[in-house]
């Protein structure tokens, strides 16, 4: 069996960084602070020929020098991120990579790390300023003036999977997975810290029946995946598949150099096939990661969805990270970003490589198809999906997500479209930003409100973010014993200097305090010359059905009316509604609004077994869209 021990980690730094290249040497560097602070370091590592590296390359690795030796230890690695030699080409040069000390100044207020990349064009065997095309920075952290007491350490849940000799638990052995948390602080799962036990047993017959390099399976028909998947793959109805750490689909998690490395990565790519009715279940932290150029076919059916869910052995605290889709399509940094020396997926100049915990994704290809979403249900996750720079020709349809969420749904640049959503949270809902440009329709979020928790059912982000949506139903109600307002902030379209267009939208429910809870927006946004821009929210059949009269962002006040929602999720009335001009967001895609005459995701008059939702969605999950007695 394959054995892991994990905390559960979760960073969410977005890095953007352009080009690529590689060194031959090992090498440490180590910028000195001067005053006491910790101080970022770095080290690069060459390694040998591989399928994602067909030159070989270099791994820049860095961190923060915890214990002050100037050196980058192997426990102090935060961030890792490969980087390939360019393909051999007519003049014969080499792609090389400094890393130099950045002082304090416009570049990093506190200091940090400058890596500077290019191509050795005069052979020399070492980066020339003139030779330098692209230069990124890792900036140290701020210095937040005179240190106060120390706060207590955090403790982390630990998962441990052992070998279990045949016995009591397991007549033909097994494996027990257990589950706590480090009370200790030691990093091992001691026997007192166990508060949750599984045996997975074998049966009569042996263990192993099937095995690869990334996964293996019992003759349970229970398969444990892992690792990369380097090939085409298909998880199959027949049997259960377990996520024992991060599962990675192809090796497109590298620099992309030019449009035609990119192409390579595209014509490398593998394809994930998930049949219809097939669970899933994922441990603690671990997620799955579709590379750039590869694909996720999980196509389910109403009759036989396909579901992810958490491990059904596992605390309910200890969430897995949910499905990522990395993609080659344009993304946008926030200004803010762009004046710390991030560059654009627009900036034809560079090919776009945006990093993150979990590899690179950008580009400029907004036709990019990272593959099907269709009839699938993902629970237990702390980010449900995450869609990053993923084109129009990616499908995601009938789709719902559940759980206590930072978002179910995050979207980061990218054109995909989506359609027939569902989801059920206590935390935020969707997510869009960093030049998102899309639509969206026939979407519910039945905000489950925290009364200790911001919660945003729809939030936008970045200038260069586009979204329209149309009959969406955004519901939230109060069942608390003791009813009372929440200290927190809550809103239904929460805008910020992006553009949104709504069409055919109902907000309903008492958990929506403010005058400004339907549509929250900063009015506009100050460009990168520091002049004014208006950017104010558009919408035509807004119903408000919360307590309180709201406004849009130019003062106009969208009263509130009494209306209610029955068991289908659809608004009871006789009345329609008419769009005079549907205006969907120009991505390329060539995307038209179904043409709908009513507000709200389900039609009203709709029986509740005739529902888009129905029949597939997680037993129990839609009960509470119905407005509460």
């Amino acid at each position: 069996m394959k054995h892991m021990l994990a905390s559960v980690v979760v960073s969410s730094m977005l890095l953007t960084a352009c080009g690529g290249g590689g060194s031959s040497d090992e090498t440490d560097s180590t910028p000195s602070t001067g005053d006491g602070k910790l101080s970022t370091v770095s080290m690069t590592t060459p390694f040998a020929l591989s399928q994602g590296c067909p030159n070989g390359g270099i791994e820049v690795s860095t961190g923060i020098d915890d214990n002050g030796d100037g050196k980058l230890d192997a426990t102090e690695i935060d961030n890792t991120q490969s980087v390939c030699h360019g393909s051999n080409g007519n003049s014969g040069s080499s792609s090389l990579i400094t890393t130099n000390e950045e002082l304090a100044g416009a570049n990093c207020t506190n200091g940090g790390l400058r890596i500077d990349i290019g191509m050795d064009s005069n052979s020399s065997g070492a980066l020339d300023t003139s030779e330098i095309t692209t230069t990124q920075y890792v900036c140290d952290g701020k210095d937040s003036g005179t240190s106060g007491s120390d706060g207590a350490n955090g403790l982390a849940s630990l998962i441990d999977m052992t070998d279990e000799p045949a016995g009591d638990n397991c007549d033909h052995g097994g494996l027990l997975i257990t589950t706590g948390i480090d009370t200790d602080s030691s990093g091992v799962l001691d026997q007192s810290e166990v508060t949750n036990s599984r045996y997975i047993c074998n049966s009569d017959g042996g263990a192993i029946v099937e095995t690869s390099d990334f996964y293996q399976c019992d003759d349970n028909d229970l398969c444990m995946i892992y690792g990369q998947i380097d090939r085409d793959f298909t998880l199959t109805a027949d049997k259960t598949w377990l996520m024992t750490e991060a599962v990675y689909a192809g090796s497109g998690n590298r620099f992309i150099l030019s449009e035609e490395d990119a192409a390579s990565v595209q014509a490398d790519g593998v394809t994930l096939t998930i049949e219809p009715g097939t669970e899933i279940q994922a441990l603690p932290d671990t997620t799955l990661v579709i590379t750039r150029g590869s694909k996720l076919m999980a196509e389910g059916t109403a009759e036989a969805p396909i579901n992810f869910s958490a491990y059904s052995g596992q605390l309910g605290f200890q969430k897995w990270q949910g499905i990522r889709l990395q993609g080659l399509a344009e993304f946008y940094p926030y200004i803010a970003d762009i004046e710390e020396g991030s560059i654009s997926c627009a900036d034809e100049s560079f090919y776009c490589n945006v990093s993150s915990s979990y590899g690179y994704f950008g580009g400029n290809l907004n036709d990019d198809n990272s593959g099907v979403i269709k009839y699938v249900t993902i629970s237990g996750a702390d980010r449900s999906l995450t869609l990053a720079s993923t084109g129009y020709n990616t499908t995601v349809e009938n789709l719902q997500m559940t759980g206590d969420s930072r978002y179910h749904l995050f979207v980061a640049g990218g054109t995909t479209n989506l359609s027939h959503i569902s989801s059920k949270s206590y935390g935020n809902g969707f997510y869009f930003g960093y030049g998102y440009k899309g639509n969206i329709q026939h979407i519910i979020l039945n905000q489950q409100f925290d009364y200790e928790s911001t919660n945003l059912a729809i939030r936008l982000a970045g200038v260069e973010t586009q979204l329209t949506a149309s009959n969406v139903l955004i519901a939230g109600y109060d069942h608390s014993e003791d009813f009372g307002h929440s200290e927190y902030y809550t809103s239904a379209f929460n805008t910020g200097n992006s553009k949104l267009t709504v069409y055919n939208t109902v907000i309903h429910g008492d958990r929506f305090e403010s005058y400004s809870s339907c549509l929250d927006n900063y009015n506009g946004y100050y460009d990168e010359n520091d002049i004014w821009t208006d950017n104010f929210p558009e919408y035509q059949n807004l119903i408000n059905g919360t307590l309180y009269d709201c406004s849009d962002s130019d003062e106009n006040t969208i009263e509130s009316a009494y209306i209610t929602i029955d068991s289908s999720g659809a608004l009871v009335t006789e009345e329609t509604v008419s769009v005079t001009n549907w205006q969907p967001v120009d991505n390329g895609s060539g995307f038209v609004f179904d043409n709908t005459n009513y507000a709200g995701a389900v039609a009203p008059g709709t029986a509740i077994e005739d529902a888009w939702w129905y029949g597939w969605t997680i037993e129990g999950s839609m009960d509470e869209l119905e407005t509460p007695d």
